[in-house]
């Protein structure tokens, strides 16, 4: 798909990068001889994530890590804006990416905890104006990835024809890129992780709901659980969001954001690592869905191949033979992950302004868990 143009600007050399990401980052503790635990254990932390910000060329990032539905560690690091030196910290919005599926998940479970949707039901039923092919993909085909419906963020250019550019489209037009194409596979033989799936969620919510989105998301779980920074991306540059950079030919360029036309309940969202912090401490109650309905979510979903590594709307692969619940996030000049460990009642939530490539981000909040998991 074609991205929007927004304004760029570099910071020349890899020296100067590095320089910037060491001397410019929220550092708030030097390790000394005598150190209390929590001390001692904020100063590693500090080392690592400067260490690997300079390794993956990040310019900023925010961490948070929750214990009990309490944040018991939380920092910015970098930059915001380059070009303004605006500093990250705890409140600094970040594109969230596909961390916003889970929202989406569940908002979705909402409905049907209300009795406005099953799960089985085809979403043909609520969206007859999709392909005749998608019809009979159901609900819990679509929150599990495994509707077969390909993805609109798969290819480079639209590869079905047509009639309007990106920059004026309405909320639905981008199905057109790939309304042509067949299924990739029948419904519930595999798992395929893809954008459309949720993007065509966020249209079924609207539906039933009579509300947009983001409003019925600010109904159900952003008001209620008080996560006032949490949002819709704009289609506009946002001076309270942090640009987005890749770091090309030796230089930090920043990155086109993202377009919540295009991506709305696939990957829109903003937020901060504070507001998340709050998300994390509801699911272990049930402010949102019952606990029998969280763990419905958080078992991998089944396919005529196997078991998935995903459940709805939440990643289940285990790290270090820990059960864990999250999600990633990759967008251009974002990379994301909530990352958590129910039975250690433990998460790590990392926000960061630069790209990474797939799985990378995971690795860090990994560094960052490990540091804090029981052996």
């Amino acid at each position: 798909m074609t991205q929007r143009t927004i304004r760029t600007h570099t910071v020349e050399g890899a020296r100067a990068a590095i320089a910037l990401i060491v001397a410019l980052g929220s550092y708030h503790g030097r390790a000394h001889a005598q150190q209390s635990p929590a001390v001692a254990m904020g100063a590693t932390v500090d080392s690592l994530i400067r260490v690997e910000m300079s390794t993956r060329r990040l310019p900023g990032l925010a961490l948070a890590v929750v214990r009990d539905g309490q944040v018991v560690f939380a920092r910015g690091y970098g930059f915001a804006d380059i070009e303004r030196q605006a500093p990250v910290s705890v409140e600094t919005r970040f594109q969230i990416a596909s961390i916003t599926k889970s929202f989406t998940a569940l908002a979705t479970m909402q409905l049907v905890e209300q009795g406005r949707v099953a799960m089985d039901d085809q979403v043909g039923r609520y969206l007859p104006q999709l392909p005749e092919a998608w019809h009979a993909v159901t609900v819990r085909q679509l929150l599990a990835h495994t509707s077969g419906i390909p993805s609109i963020s798969a290819f480079e250019r639209p590869p079905c024809p047509t009639t309007k550019s990106q920059a004026d489209y309405v909320l639905g037009d981008v199905l057109a890129e790939v309304a042509c194409l067949p299924l990739a596979f029948p419904p519930g033989e595999r798992w395929e992780y893809g954008d459309t799936n949720y993007y065509l969620l966020g249209l079924l919510i609207a539906a039933v709901s009579g509300m947009s989105y983001e409003a019925f998301l600010s109904q159900g779980i952003l008001t209620p659980l008080g996560m006032t920074a949490t949002r819709l991306q704009r289609r506009t540059p946002e001076a309270d969001v942090a640009q987005g950079y890749r770091w090309q030919s030796g230089r930090f360029e920043a990155a086109p954001s993202l377009d919540p036309i295009v991506d709305e309940a696939n990957g829109a969202l903003v937020s901060t690592v504070r507001d998340l912090a709050r998300l994390d401490a509801a699911l272990y109650g049930e402010q949102l869905l019952p606990r029998r309905t969280l763990a419905t979510m958080w078992t991998p979903a089944e396919t005529r191949e196997g078991l998935a590594p995903y459940g709805l709307g939440f990643g289940l692969t285990p790290f270090r033979g820990k059960r864990r619940v999250g999600h990633t996030g990759g967008a251009p000049g974002s990379s994301t992950a909530i990352s958590r460990f129910p039975d250690e009642r433990l998460t790590v939530i990392l926000l960061s302004n630069g790209e990474q490539p797939p799985g990378k981000v995971l690795e860090l909040a990994h560094a960052v868990a490990a540091l804090f998991l029981t052996p």
